[in-house]
C-alpha cells in the first residue's frame, strides 16, 4: 500500500472490480442491495473457497421503506476493522453503493470502490435489468438461491 493515494469513492467497472478481486486476496467485496435482492435476483461470486471471508451482504437501505441501515457502519466494522483494506462496493445499478463509498470514505476508510452499473444496470429499453451493464451482463460469477 505504499504511495497508494486515498481513494475513497472512486468509480469502478465491474471488470475492474473483478480483476481487482481476483489481483489482491485482501480486498473485499461488499453487496449493499437489499435481503429480497440476494435471494430473488443472485448474489456475486469471487471464489468459492473465499465466499465466506471476502464477500460480505450489508444492507445499506432496507425494505419496505428503503431506509438506512442505522448499524451499517457498525455491521462493516464488525467485519472489516482495517481501514486500509480496500473494499469494493456494489449494488443494483451502482446508485446505493456510491452513496455508501461516501459514507464509508467519510468514516475513515482510505480505499472505497463503487461498482459502475452495479449487478444488474439500469433499465434497457425494454424496462429489464442485466441487458445494459453490470456484473451479470458482463458474465463475471454469480449464483442465484
Amino acid at each position: 500500500m505504499v504511495g497508494e493515494s486515498i481513494q475513497s469513492g472512486r468509480d469502478i467497472s465491474p471488470m475492474e472490480a473483478w480483476e481487482m478481486l481476483v489481483g489482491d486476496k485482501k480486498a473485499i467485496l461488499i453487496d449493499v442491495r437489499t435481503k429480497e435482492e440476494w435471494l430473488f435476483v443472485g448474489t456475486p461470486c469471487i471464489d468459492e473457497a473465499d465466499q465466506g471471508s471476502r464477500l460480505f451482504m450489508i444492507e445499506w437501505r432496507q425494505l419496505p421503506l428503503m431506509e438506512i441501515n442505522s448499524n451499517f457502519i457498525k455491521e462493516l466494522q464488525l467485519k472489516v476493522d482495517d481501514q486500509k483494506t480496500k473494499l469494493v462496493f456494489l449494488c443494483r445499478s451502482g446508485q446505493r453503493s456510491a452513496e455508501v463509498c461516501e459514507f464509508v470514505g467519510n468514516r475513515g476508510y482510505a480505499f472505497c470502490y463503487n461498482v459502475e452499473g452495479g449487478f444488474e444496470g439500469p433499465l434497457s429499453d425494454k424496462r429489464h435489468r442485466g441487458e445494459v451493464c453490470g456484473w451479470k451482463k458482463l458474465g463475471l460469477p454469480w449464483r442465484q438461491s
